[in-house]
């Protein structure tokens, strides 16, 4: 039986913080009764966390009797980005219910940074005690709040410190094998973030955040001899600051392979900037380090910041190890900020980094640090351009031509991640499924793709079947085929929690040229406005072979959320009905 099937009455956590900094977790988990045997089970980061005192009870009537030597399987876990991750497997017998009692050992109070207010098992109640020395504050902050059912928390000044008592119904929540190992991903569930900092900082989690982290990067900065003789050579005969800083972050970006190697709190420290040198990889933290450092050897002030990509279930906003999962390198140029992130190849200088647009950064610096935000692009930076031009087939009532589409800003990052890493052959045959989607499964053929820096244009051969059926007196045309609104998005709803990607603003212009001559129409406008979203439709016959059909389409959203679900939505809605509705072309004696 796997182990969401266990069902629990009751889960409590007794965690007492101690004066050294260390803290024990003492977890009881009150099972319900079951005909048949089930498995409880324990995740932990064995580099981290020690698992004792485990004893198993099964409930007689009213009593509970110890089973003496309960079976526990323990295995690890081998999964991409975790390394140092167990599972200790508690067999429950079947009968009246069960307890099971076990304690969490660890040394380092800034891993105790959040607590999850869900369950990802049946759990009647959940309950929190946490035990503060007086030497200690908690900071603390909820988010996703609003999920919360039967919630409570109050606290109890005590002769060593402060009890905080929490008490709540979870909601039992899908998991994945990282949300298992606090890796939480796509993710709107409450969960509350904590910070302890000492007596000495007050309740200025920031400042003791930054402090604690710094002092753990410090050990992992400077370089040696060999990696500032490759950061001469690659620099020499440049004298201008900037023109250093965009030769070096290329060089990393472009020579270092991405590995994410997380042991113990190598989770969230780098490794030292020499060693990411000589093995040539790294992840976030690694990179960023290491590019901070090659910096400033050059004399270019450059620090680290903490972040919290787009699909993290929340900001860095907040002073906790739990707000964030990225690592970004800032650097600094004539008194202007580059955020610069070496793990996305792609990535150019005084853009905004895609994945965390708009999203708050705790900057690590020897200041206490500092919150700032990161740069997102408008829709109107992020543009996508179609020309689409068609000529109809007598024979066989086909529509045959070419498109061209250009993505500015990072519309277009999606195709030019692919096409920095894809054999040209590969590229082409994945971008022209991609576009034959786009055109609603009509045929592309001869793609052909040009990346610039500033943007990347794709064009190709297009051939429409099956969309204009005549009469003796009339012709319809049906444009069903219309590149959708949003590219990368096959359905005709968006699910809350959907990202787009970016903001951006699209326009597609498609001619179509007739073989017989209509009777010419007046232009038909059709527009749908909204709260960060609008679309205008326009319908028109520059001549009496000619049909035009165009439309500007721009989302002011980066992701789809429970505020701006039912606008986005209502816009795709009202597009479809523009484009299922056939044009008639009143044709000429």
């Amino acid at each position: 039986m796997q182990a969401q099937d266990v069902h629990i009455q009751k889960k409590s956590e007794n965690i007492v913080i101690k004066e050294d900094g260390s803290f024990v977790r003492n977890i009881r988990v009150q099972v319900k009764a079951s005909e048949n045997p089930a498995v409880y089970p324990i995740f932990y980061d064995h580099e981290l966390e020690r698992i004792e005192e485990i004893e198993v009870f099964e409930r007689k009537g009213r009593r509970l009797k110890q089973i003496e030597e309960p079976i526990i399987a323990t295995r690890d876990v081998e999964l991409d980005v975790i390394a140092s991750k167990r599972i200790k497997s508690i067999i429950v017998p079947p009968g009246d219910g069960a307890v099971i009692n076990y304690a969490v050992h660890c040394d380092e109070l800034m891993y105790l940074s959040s607590l999850p207010l869900f369950s990802y098992r049946d759990v009647d109640t959940l309950d929190y005690t946490l035990n503060v020395p007086s030497s200690r504050t908690l900071v603390r902050d909820i988010i996703h709040s609003d999920a919360l059912r039967n919630f409570s928390m109050d606290s109890v000044v005590t002769k060593t410190g402060t009890r905080w008592k929490i008490r709540l119904t979870p909601d039992e929540i899908e998991s994945n094998p990282l949300s298992l190992f606090g890796i939480y991903r796509n993710s709107r569930d409450p969960l509350m973030r904590m910070i302890f900092p000492p007596a000495a900082y007050g309740r200025d989690g920031k400042r003791y955040l930054n402090d604690w982290y710094l002092e753990k990067v410090n050990t992992r900065r400077g370089i040696n001899k060999t990696v500032a003789t490759q950061v001469d050579a690659l620099t020499e005969g440049i004298s201008d600051p900037r023109e250093q800083m965009e030769i070096i972050y290329q060089y990393i970006q472009q020579n270092f392979k991405y590995v994410a190697l997380e042991i113990g709190m190598g989770a969230f420290i780098p490794r030292h900037a020499n060693q990411v040198f000589a093995n040539k990889e790294g992840d976030c933290k690694d990179l960023s380090n290491l590019l901070s450092q090659a910096l400033n050897y050059k004399g270019i002030k450059s620090d680290i910041a903490l972040a919290a990509t787009y699909n993290h279930i929340t900001d860095c906003d907040f002073p906790s190890l739990s707000s964030a999962d990225h690592v970004v390198c800032l650097a600094y140029v004539d008194g202007e900020r580059f955020i610069l992130d070496p793990t996305d190849p792609i990535h150019i200088a005084a853009t905004p980094v895609q994945s965390i647009q708009n999203r708050t950064l705790l900057l690590v610096n020897e200041a206490g640090g500092e919150w700032i935000e990161a740069d997102g692009a408008s829709p109107e930076e992020n543009s996508i351009e179609y020309q689409v031009s068609l000529e109809g087939n007598a024979s066989n009532l086909e529509l045959q031509g070419s498109f061209e589409v250009v993505y500015g800003g990072i519309s277009g990052n999606f195709l030019k991640r692919s096409y920095a890493t894809m054999a040209p052959r590969e590229f082409t045959a994945s971008g022209t499924v991609h576009y034959e989607s786009v055109f609603g499964n009509q045929s592309v053929s001869e793609l052909q793709a040009v990346n610039n820096k500033n943007d990347f244009s794709i064009s190709g051969k297009l051939a429409v079947n099956g969309k204009r059926f005549d009469d003796a007196n009339s012709e319809f045309l049906f444009l069903d085929f219309v590149p959708r609104l949003f590219e990368t998005i096959e359905r005709n709803q968006i699910l809350e929690g959907t990202h787009f990607g970016s903001t951006f603003r699209k326009r597609v212009v498609i001619r179509v040229q007739m073989e017989t001559p209509f009777a010419a129409f007046e232009p038909r406008e059709k527009n749908y406005s909204a709260e960060g979203i609008d679309l205008q439709v326009r319908m028109s016959s520059p001549s009496e072979r000619v049909v035009e059909y165009s439309y500007e389409f721009s989302v002011d959203y980066q992701r789809a959320d429970k505020e701006n679900l039912e606008r986005i939505n209502k816009g795709l809605e009202f597009f479809k009905k523009t484009v299922d509705e056939p044009i008639v072309l009143e044709k000429k004696v």
